[in-house]
């Protein structure tokens, strides 16, 4: 595994540009935006009585806006919530009988299980709030990243990259073999660094946040 460290060497240099990044404002929205959102969104709603943790979009009304925090339940809880939040919401608003599963994760009006488990009632993690309670909602969305053009009488900067981690997995990979490794290995510790942080950058989004809605 030491040829591949230095995957978290290039790392270095592309986390900082993931950080999610606010949008220039935008002037107050229509409240009819709130309800494009797609559900399972991250999102940010500031409201009365607004608890902490992360938050995201199940519906809204003309009235109403219901999201899911589910932050106070196991981690597997979680991501199963988020998973039915995009695919069957209904099954976190109905008030008929519903039931929708993921993975060991099931919800009823009656409750979340988790292996048969109830660890929480619906209400628990799902909250409704009044339009007139929503002072302002926003989403967080991903743009592509530009690439940034190579300088006249420079190197590429994303070439540079790319080469620094094949040189950086080729130089672990030696040391890690010390003269006892198959040539194919020290080929692939040079190769394989550079083939995946070329696809990291190619599928490179930013993370940013939209503002959709900003009551008067």
């Amino acid at each position: 595994m030491k040829p591949f460290l230095s995957l978290a060497l290039v790392a270095g240099l592309i986390a900082p540009t993931l950080q999610a990044q606010p949008l220039p404002p935008r002037p107050r929205a229509n409240w009819s935006r709130v309800g494009t959102i797609s559900a399972g969104t991250l999102i940010q709603a500031v409201f009365i009585g607004r608890r902490q943790g992360h938050q995201y979009f199940i519906s809204a009304t003309d009235d109403t806006l219901t999201i899911l925090m589910p932050d106070a339940l196991p981690r597997a809880a979680r991501k199963a919530l988020i998973e039915i939040a995009s695919t069957t919401p209904r099954a976190l608003t109905a008030t008929t009988w519903t039931e929708s599963t993921a993975g060991s994760v099931r919800v009823t009006p009656d409750g979340i299980f988790l292996k048969r488990h109830r660890i929480a009632a619906v209400d628990d993690v799902v909250t409704t709030i009044a339009r007139k309670d929503v002072a302002e909602v926003s989403q967080e969305v991903f743009v592509p990243h530009p690439r940034r053009a190579p300088q006249p009488y420079g190197p590429d900067p994303g070439t540079e990259v790319v080469a620094t981690s094949g040189v950086a997995g080729g130089v672990l990979t030696y040391a890690a073999c010390k003269d006892r490794c198959p040539d194919i290995l020290y080929v692939a510790g040079f190769v394989v660094p550079m083939v995946v942080v070329s696809i990291l950058l190619a599928r490179h989004r930013d993370r940013e946040i939209e503002l959709v809605y900003r009551a008067d």
